[in-house]
């Protein structure tokens, strides 16, 4: 399934990876308690540079992406948050944003990337 995902039209975003590890100081007693510090991790991302770019660009997304924040209510009055858009972050960072005149007729656009180990 990774080569059919990878080999779509809007791939190209390689798996690079790094490793990491703990550089404080190891006292005896974290040998026993704490074994991480002692051996290095590593981690593998993609350029999320080159994923958005890919995203963004994928018609698969047209239509799917809130470009403004939003407040929704229910029949009540009552505020419903049913997604991160509709969330009081946005809201503020969109307030805040158009505060400077160049930025007016910008879309604010932002990106929750994130990954576990199961992907």
């Amino acid at each position: 399934m990774h080569d059919i995902i990878d080999s779509t039209p809007i791939g190209g975003a390689p798996w690079q990876s790094f490793s990491v590890y703990y550089n404080g100081e190891v006292h005896e007693s974290d040998v026993e308690a704490s074994p991480w510090k002692l051996k290095g991790f590593e981690v593998w991302y993609r350029d999320p540079l080159i994923v958005m770019r890919n995203q963004l660009g994928n018609q698969d997304f047209a239509g799917e992406m809130d470009t403004a924040p939003k407040r929704v209510f229910d029949h009540n009055e009552k505020r419903r948050y049913q997604d991160f858009m509709s969330g009081n972050w946005p809201w503020r960072q969109a307030n805040e944003i158009a505060k400077d005149p160049a930025n007016h007729g910008s879309t604010f656009c932002p990106i929750i990337m994130g990954s576990d180990k199961t992907t």
